[in-house]
């Protein structure tokens, strides 16, 4: 079967597969789209650790415009 979606080819040991197979099944889709799956959580976490990092470096050199805690909790008690 022709795709043209890309591929990656993952070279697992018998214990990392079996744990991928166990997960597959227990939430009934197919290895493909456990990989698939847990890949893009993967890079969801990935992608929130770099916004996070980015937010940071923007408070520590004060060039953000952000609020406290303090001034939020201040903002919402007002409505």
């Amino acid at each position: 079967m022709e795709t043209t979606n890309p591929r990656i080819n993952v070279t697992l040991d018998r214990s990392e597969f079996d744990l991928i197979k166990q997960y597959a099944q227990a939430k009934r889709i197919s290895l493909s789209q456990a990989m698939l799956k847990l890949t893009l959580e993967k890079l969801e976490d990935y992608e929130d650790m770099l916004l996070a990092e980015k937010a940071l470096g923007r408070i520590k050199s004060n060039k953000g415009n952000y609020l406290t805690m303090k001034d939020l909790e201040s903002a919402f008690n007002e409505l």
